[in-house]
């Protein structure tokens, strides 16, 4: 196979041979037929999810239901704002009061839910569209679409658009930032020419951390591949460092501004109720998978589990022990957590390792198998059968992603929107409390690398080999790949 490489002038080769010039965007902007059935397809999917046995609880934990539903009361005048809280992430209560303000006082809960469903629905559409847009900008038209059918046949989108969680703004937050950065690498500019690049790549990175704020490495990330742009590239390179910093930068700054007041509003750095939700997710992950390694039913639903009981126990002890001295219980909960990380680094690895598959493997959790049914899907083996389909689709997405990452390991740090995520997200849990949900907000990268990586692959083994296939390269401005047979 060999390789046609045009610098300073994009040239697409057509299946039919004709060529465009560099005059042409490398994705195109208006909403088309291909967009109009996509979104259809979506809207088919939530039907097909709705009508499932199973779904995620509608208000998720209740903690981002009851804090976004008290600060739309607020906003419409019917609660006071000293009752606002925020005790945990920020973006998620921000995200759902929005549509919670437009519903009457007064109703009941399933009102709230419906008015978040139709607002996750509707930036799901919007995330659908800028995922093609982002294919396109990476690989060209096949790729863009190839990452809205991968999109769909893995429903996690629609599935935890279901309830009110932190995942949705999360997901939403890193297309953001995937689609500003990919758009900007195909056509280099100075930032006073970038301005809506810029802030729709620090904005994205704002609302993907706090959302999640474990996924705060992404900002060194970031940072770092700016840095090393700006200091050890030449001409564009440095240009794109200049980009990514000042992005960083904004980010930082919007981030550590919301956290310092979301601190100074619930008492200091030692006590808010951040540093404890924290501790206790760092607790978690020292007994998950410490003795029971295949059970993976997320917590608290797993009442018998020998792990679980005993980080129950140890809950218990330190509350007792607070009480008596005085100590606060993160300050206690941090003092054994480091302890027991010292002591037992294998069983760290050992529950790493596990983690590390519970992260990729999704399974229904509130359906007994013998109790399982899903149209022709009966029982035990229709339960093993459904999670089988759920997950080899996964097992493709990383497959092809890692087939991305080896084929670009000389240029990865050009990629980090796609990888970053994933990363970042991967590395928190491995080492606290894991659920394969955690991992869906990086799932826009993993579409969009399996696409760039199998496209060219199906297209080299299934369509005539006398057309050629336009991949283009994001690394450098002005540049596109042709590649023929």
């Amino acid at each position: 196979m060999e390789q046609t490489i045009i610098k300073d002038e994009v040239r697409v080769m057509s299946p039919a041979g004709s060529q465009t010039t560099s005059e042409e965007p490398a994705a195109h902007r208006r909403i088309d037929k291909s967009d109009l059935v996509i979104l259809i397809l979506l809207l088919a999917t939530f039907i097909g999810v709705a009508i499932l046995p199973f779904a995620p609880q509608k208000l998720g934990d209740l903690v981002f239901h009851r804090e976004a539903k008290v600060l739309a009361l607020a906003i419409r005048g019917a609660a006071p704002w000293s009752e606002v809280h925020i005790a945990r992430a920020p973006i998620p209560v921000l995200y759902y009061a929005i549509p919670y303000a437009v519903v009457s006082p007064g109703s009941d809960d399933d009102t709230y839910w419906r008015a978040a469903l139709i607002w996750n629905l509707i930036w799901m559409c919007v995330s659908l569209v800028l995922v093609r847009r982002s294919g396109e900008f990476l690989g060209g038209p096949a790729v863009g679409k190839t990452a809205t059918l991968f999109t769909l046949l893995s429903p996690f989108s629609v599935y935890y658009s279901y309830g009110i969680l932190a995942e949705p703004p999360a997901y939403i937050g890193v297309v953001l930032f995937t689609y500003a950065y990919l758009r900007w690498k195909s056509s280099p500019r100075d930032l006073s020419k970038s301005r809506w690049d810029f802030f729709l790549l620090s904005l994205g990175l704002s609302i993907f951390v706090l959302a999640r704020p474990n996924s705060v490495l992404i900002l060194l990330l970031a940072g770092l591949v700016g840095a090393s742009r700006l200091w050890h590239g030449t001409g564009k390179q440095r240009l794109e460092g200049r980009f990514v910093l000042a992005s960083v930068l904004a980010a930082v700054v919007l981030v550590g501004a919301v956290t310092l007041s979301l601190v100074r509003r619930s008492g200091g750095i030692g006590n808010n109720s951040q540093n404890e939700n924290f501790t206790l997710v760092v607790l978690q992950g020292r007994f998950q998978f410490r003795s029971v390694f295949w059970d993976f039913n997320t917590w608290p639903d797993v009442p018998n589990n020998v792990d679980f009981q005993q980080f129950s126990r140890k809950l218990k002890e330190f509350q007792q022990t607070s009480l008596q001295t005085g100590i606060p219980e993160p300050t206690l909960r941090w003092r054994w957590i480091v302890g027991d990380f010292l002591q037992h680094p294998g069983i760290t690895l050992r529950a790493a390792g596990v983690k590390m598959l519970a992260l990729h493997f999704a399974f229904v959790h509130s359906l007994e198998p013998e109790k399982f049914h899903f149209a022709f899907l009966r029982g035990v083996w229709g339960y093993a059968l459904f999670h089988i389909a759920v997950n080899a689709f996964t097992i493709v997405l990383v497959i092809g992603a890692v087939l991305f990452v080896v084929g670009h390991r000389h240029t990865i740090l050009d990629y980090w929107v796609l990888w970053g995520p994933w990363l970042a997200l991967t590395v928190f849990h491995v080492m606290t409390y894991a659920e394969a949900r955690y991992l869906f907000p990086g799932r826009p990268g993993l579409v969009l690398m399996a696409s760039a990586a199998l496209v060219p692959f199906m297209h080299a083994r299934f369509f005539r080999r006398t057309e050629p296939i336009h991949v283009s390269q994001p690394v450098s401005a002005g540049r596109t790949v042709t590649t023929t047979p």
